[in-house]
């Protein structure tokens, strides 16, 4: 078996274009369906900028892809997350790492649809401050005309 191995370089429009599936987001917005998604361009393009490629060449591939109605940042102390019991298990997981994520992170963020939500407290109250978000942007965006879809594009 031979294997290949690709630079973040030539693998990120690859993995972009499988991962995305920006006809089928497409479709399902213009029918009027609620799209929830667990990542989206920010996760991909925060972790590989922190790799160290430029943030703006990462952006390049999913511009014009659909601009979310909202983005829930999760944040928690990266101390308290490393004191986890399975903190380190992941590639990604050191503390120096997950910094450089968290700077990228924080260059991509638009806080006109970003909401931060502080993960560090009990789950119930994450999932209640998540949730409220979520119902709220699905009453707001219901009450778009028509007239505004398609939606913004991201990045453009």
């Amino acid at each position: 078996t031979e294997i290949y191995t690709l630079s973040l370089h030539d693998a990120l429009p690859i993995l972009i274009a499988y991962f995305l599936r920006r006809p089928k987001i497409n479709a399902l917005l213009a029918t009027g369906t609620t799209v929830i998604l667990d990542r989206y361009s920010f996760s991909g393009v925060a972790f590989t900028s922190a790799k160290g490629l430029d943030l703006e060449w990462c952006k390049n591939p999913e511009r014009g892809l659909p601009k979310p109605d909202l983005v829930i940042y999760l944040t928690v102390d990266q101390r308290s997350a490393a004191e986890r019991d399975d903190y380190g298990r992941e590639r990604y997981e050191s503390i120096e790492f997950q910094e450089r994520v968290k700077d990228k992170y924080n260059q991509l963020r638009d806080d006109s649809y970003w909401q931060v939500v502080e993960t560090s407290r009990p789950k119930e109250q994450v999932h209640q401050d998540i949730l409220q978000l979520v119902q709220e942007t699905i009453k707001r965006v219901e009450k778009k005309p028509k007239a505004d879809l398609p939606v913004d594009q991201l990045w453009i």
